[in-house]
C-alpha cells in the first residue's frame, strides 16, 4: 500500500553463532578490539576465521600499528557473559603487503579452532558440508550484524542469498557482506557449513566476498 510504512522483519541470530572478541596489545602500550563471529560445532568447539586471532594480521581490521600481540585469551559472548576461549588450532598467515586477510593463508585455509572450558549447554551446533555447493548455487549468509547500512538491512535480516562458485581454494560470494561478519557461515542445504566468511572486496556495497569452503574446512578439522 503506497504511503504506509511497513513493519521491519522480525530478526534473530542463528543460534549457533556468537561474537568473538580480541584485544590486541600495540608496542606502545594501546589496546585494539577486533570482532567477528564464531560458529559453534558442539562440545564447546568454535570455527572462526583465522585472521580474527593472528596478530600479524590484526592491523587489516582496524589496528593501526604492525607489531601486535594478544592482551588476553580471545573471549566468547555467551548468554551475556565474556567466557574466554583457548585457541587449540589456526593456520599461520604470510604477510602479503595490503591484501584482503584470506589471501595470507596457505590454501585459503583462514581458520582457527576455539575451545570453552565448559561447553554450553543446550546450545545449537553445526556441521561442514559433505561436498562444495555446485558453481551458482544459492546459499545464506548468517550474520550477527543488526545495524546494517539501509540498503542491506531487509537483506540482512530475512538471510542474505546468493550465487556463488569455487575457484581453486576459495568461494567467491556475488554479494555484499560486512565488516565485522568474519568468521560468519555460509550456509548450505539443509543448512550445513558451505563457507567461513574470510573478507570482502569494496565498500559495504561492494561487488565481492570471499569464503573458506567446505572441502577446506574439513580438512582443517581433520588435521590431527
Amino acid at each position: 500500500m503506497l504511503g504506509v510504512a511497513l513493519p521491519a522483519p522480525a530478526w534473530a541470530a542463528h543460534p549457533a553463532l556468537v561474537e568473538l572478541r580480541v584485544v590486541f596489545r600495540e608496542a606502545g602500550g594501546a589496546s585494539c578490539v577486533g570482532a567477528g563471529v564464531a560458529i559453534h560445532l558442539g562440545q564447546g568447539l568454535f570455527l572462526t576465521a583465522g585472521h580474527l586471532v593472528d596478530p600479524g594480521l590484526a592491523r587489516r581490521e582496524g589496528c593501526p600499528g604492525a607489531a601486535l600481540e594478544p592482551e588476553r585469551p580471545p573471549v566468547l559472548l555467551l548468554g551475556g557473559r565474556q567466557v574466554p576461549a583457548a585457541v587449540l588450532r589456526r593456520v599461520a598467515g604470510v604477510p602479503t603487503g595490503d591484501a584482503e586477510p584470506g589471501w595470507a593463508y596457505p590454501g585459503w585455509q583462514d581458520l582457527a579452532l576455539l575451545r570453552v572450558a565448559v561447553p554450553p549447554a543446550g546450545m545449537a551446533a553445526l556441521t561442514p558440508c559433505g561436498v562444495d555447493p555446485a558453481p551458482g548455487a544459492m546459499l545464506r549468509i548468517e550474520s550477527l550484524r543488526r545495524g546494517a547500512p539501509a540498503a542491506l538491512r531487509a537483506l540482512e535480516r530475512s538471510g542474505r542469498l546468493g550465487p556463488a562458485r569455487i575457484d581453486g581454494t576459495m568461494m567467491v560470494l556475488d554479494g555484499p557482506l560486512l565488516a565485522g561478519e568474519s568468521g560468519g557461515p555460509v550456509l548450505g542445504p539443509g543448512g550445513c557449513i558451505a563457507g567461513v566468511i574470510s573478507a570482502r572486496q569494496g565498500d559495504p556495497a561492494g561487488r565481492l566476498g570471499f569464503a573458506v569452503p567446505a572441502a577446506a574446512i574439513r580438512a582443517f578439522l581433520d588435521r590431527q
